[in-house]
């Protein structure tokens, strides 16, 4: 039998000559497998996994490919990644070939994996370790998972919506000048946003000039100085980096003056340059909670517990920590975990080393990093109104609110009530997934903050089979006359505005229409390379021309221009461009 079943060609990222969907094409060489073999494989798969039946592809043909792509498209619909259904294509040389259904490259090799390591158990006679493989693959797709929810509604919705590297970092949402880049929590052309909002300084001073309670952090650039404005303050204290991320180099509750000396030099070596100066403030008694705002409006509030794990008088701090968030034992914490582990530790008088006792419970982790619970209902109206004065504040797609209260349900009381931070990439996928209370997906109120209406993702796209370069090349010259900026792709090049500013060359250079934000129409000559590889869009507004011969290419073209509301393009300058062109 062959050690590896599927093996992966090359990955198509859009529309392509087989299918509208991004997908991995791949071959099954399966020659080594007998007929008994592949039967005997088939029943074993349906008995462990009995949802492989209702496959449309599995049920006509009950054959070792079609048991491929149904498991490929049960494990994408588990963890939520489903991007269209899988088939079977022609082969060569006997060879069977198969077009798995998958939203980005990263995630496609692993489905291939994933499918070849259950397929192998079975026919074995092993218990396949399906769990196991969809843990690993939830772990790919919702890297980060706020942009997995994002892709996932505006796939629903049929917004145009890619990533622009294999990695599944950059998600672009929209086309062109209507776009926006989703990266790291961060939406493009939120730059004054994120300058702001990134500085806690200088967003306490914002708050305080509004009105707004905070915590009154204040600057230290010494050990020296942090003991004394902690003694001038009064104990407890907390110290934490102006610019941090993701709660690194974070120290609270510190409550002796040698503590605060020694958490100063840790958070600093915690939080690196990019941290910027410390700040030290007078620690808060009160809830915690994160209020989550869409186009500055109120849409979701939880509050968290602390997490705890309990000593069992044998294990460090740490492997129960690791334990407690289901991480490997053999498998170091990263520098963000152990420092934050190291700084929750040091309040409890632990270290990541310490055995505590047996029955001891201890805290692993910052109070929002526990048990979440939503609480949006039950906020108080003077509240809600603070929070949407924050987010006029700082206007931007979604913000992240952290506050201490008494009470949510109480009037907000500025004399104890306070604002921590303001957060402008919040992650609020824990929305989602609360453990009390309703769960909210904000990825859909987002999107529709972004675009209103369908139409405001999208620009014009017209294509044109692979010989009609100057054509469209003609009509980038009429729109720049008449002050449409077009963006294009001809004779095998990307150019942005004119054919002369080159962008990038080769069909994979093709997704760099993707970034340029000043293309208010896109021009694609849509030649076989291209087509191999993937349309960087997933519909077409006008045809140019229509292909001399019929075949693939001109079925992708007319799948592509029938899948459009638009029969024209949906500006004048373009239907005026096409009509002096089909005129001549």
């Amino acid at each position: 039998m062959a050690t590896s079943l599927i093996h992966a060609e090359r990955f198509l990222a859009g529309p392509n000559l087989w299918s509208n969907n991004p997908a991995l094409l791949a071959s099954l060489r399966h020659s080594a497998w007998s007929a008994g073999q592949i039967a005997q494989t088939l029943a074993r798969l349906v008995r462990a996994l009995p949802e492989m039946a209702e496959h449309a592809v599995f049920r006509r043909q009950q054959t070792l490919p079609a048991a491929v792509i149904a498991l490929a498209d049960a494990l994408s619909r588990a963890i939520g990644a489903s991007w269209g259904r899988s088939r079977l294509m022609p082969g060569v040389r006997g060879e069977v070939r198969l077009l798995i259904a998958c939203p980005h490259e990263r995630l496609a090799h692993a489905l291939a994996a994933g499918v070849n390591q259950i397929l192998t158990a079975v026919s074995r006679g092993d218990r396949p370790a399906t769990r196991v493989v969809l843990a690993e693959l939830l772990a790919i797709w919702e890297c980060p998972a706020e942009a997995a929810l994002l892709a996932q509604a505006a796939h629903k919705r049929r917004l145009p919506v890619a990533w622009l590297d294999p990695e599944q970092s950059w998600l672009v949402l929209g086309q062109g000048a209507h776009s926006r880049i989703y990266h790291r929590g961060y939406f493009s052309s939120d730059g004054a946003l994120r300058d702001v909002a990134d500085d806690k300084l200088a967003t306490a001073s914002l708050l305080e000039r509004a009105g707004v309670p905070t915590t009154n952090p204040m600057l230290v650039a010494t050990a020296d100085e942090a003991v004394a404005l902690a003694s001038a303050l009064g104990l407890p204290v907390v110290l934490k980096p102006n610019r941090g991320w993701a709660q690194v180099g974070v120290w609270t509750n510190l409550r002796s003056l040698p503590a605060v000396r020694a958490a100063f030099r840790r958070a600093a070596a915690q939080a690196g340059p990019l941290g910027g100066p410390l700040l030290i403030e007078r620690q808060r008694a009160g809830r915690y909670l994160r209020a989550t705002l869409v186009g500055g409006r109120l849409r979701a509030v939880l509050t968290c517990e602390a997490p705890t794990a309990t000593g069992d008088g044998r294990r460090t701090a740490e492997a129960l920590a690791k334990e407690f968030y289901h991480l490997p034992s053999h498998e170091k914490l990263d520098l963000r975990s152990r420092g934050i582990l190291e700084a929750v530790l040091s309040q409890q008088k632990l270290k990541p080393d310490t055995v505590p006792a047996r029955g001891l419970a201890f805290r692993v982790g910052h109070d929002n990093q526990g048990r979440a619970s939503d609480v949006t209902a039950t906020v108080h109206r003077s509240l809600t109104q603070l929070l949407n004065r924050v987010g006029r504040l700082f206007a931007g797609p979604v913000l992240g609110v952290d506050l201490l209260v008494r009470d949510p349900a109480a009037p907000f009381d500025p004399a104890h009530d306070v604002i921590i931070e303001v957060n402008p990439a919040p992650g609020f996928a824990q929305h989602e997934r609360t453990q009390q209370g309703p769960t909210r997906n904000l990825a859909g109120p987002i999107l529709a903050h972004l675009f209103p209406t369908p139409t405001a993702a999208r620009i014009p796209v017209v294509a044109a089979p692979a010989g009609y370069a100057a054509e469209l090349e003609e009509m980038a010259q009429a729109l720049r006359r008449r002050g449409v900026y077009p963006t294009g792709y001809t004779r095998g090049t990307v150019w942005s505005g004119t054919p002369r500013r080159e962008l990038g060359r080769g069909p994979h250079a093709a997704s760099l229409l993707l970034l340029d934000a000043q293309a208010e129409v896109l021009l694609i000559e849509v030649d076989e390379d291209l087509a191999g590889v993937g349309l960087p869009v997933d519909r077409v507004d006008f045809l140019l021309a229509r292909p001399a011969r019929k075949g693939p290419l001109a079925s992708l073209l007319a799948r592509l221009h029938s899948s459009s509301r638009n029969k024209g393009a949906s500006v004048e300058d373009i239907r005026y461009c096409c009509g002096m062109l089909a005129d001549r």
